[in-house]
């Protein structure tokens, strides 16, 4: 009798220092939370404010400048590179863009030789039934005398 107190007591005591673990976990969990809840808030409050936003109209000049720091670019600037997209770019207003304008014209020559076909095409229909008409009407004609 002695022993099954001694066991209940035991399983108490174990289960009461169980429950006293799983607490002090709880309170250390929210503990962490709320640790790194600051440390995001205290991020967030000392991260840089977002770059203005641009709002630029065609044709409207817009002064870079004022949205980079120019020390902090400088070893991004004037690289052999550059002098190819500038030649580049010259290629393109020298060559390309004069020659897509010429095929444009010469596109629109071409639709309008098609369009001048199918006109003379239908006319020349119309005639052919005009003619196949009349001599219809002279063979009728012909016949009545």
């Amino acid at each position: 009798m002695v022993g099954a107190q001694q066991q209940q007591q035991h399983q108490y005591h174990h289960h009461h220092h169980h429950h006293h673990q799983q607490q002090q976990q709880q309170q250390d969990n929210l503990l962490k939370n709320a640790e790194s809840r600051t440390a995001q808030e205290q991020r967030v409050a000392t991260s840089p404010a977002p770059p203005p936003v641009v709002n630029v109209q065609k044709g409207e000049e817009v002064d870079w400048k004022q949205y980079f720091r120019e020390e902090l670019i400088a070893h991004t600037l004037n690289w052999p590179g550059d002098q190819l997209v500038k030649q580049a770019n010259r290629f393109n207003a020298d060559v390309v863009t004069p020659a897509r304008n010429e095929m444009g014209r010469i596109c629109l020559d071409l639709k309008n030789a098609r369009t001048g076909l199918r006109v003379k095409d239908i006319q020349r229909t119309l005639q052919e039934q005009r003619i196949l008409f009349i001599q219809n009407q002279m063979r009728a004609l012909v016949e009545e005398r």
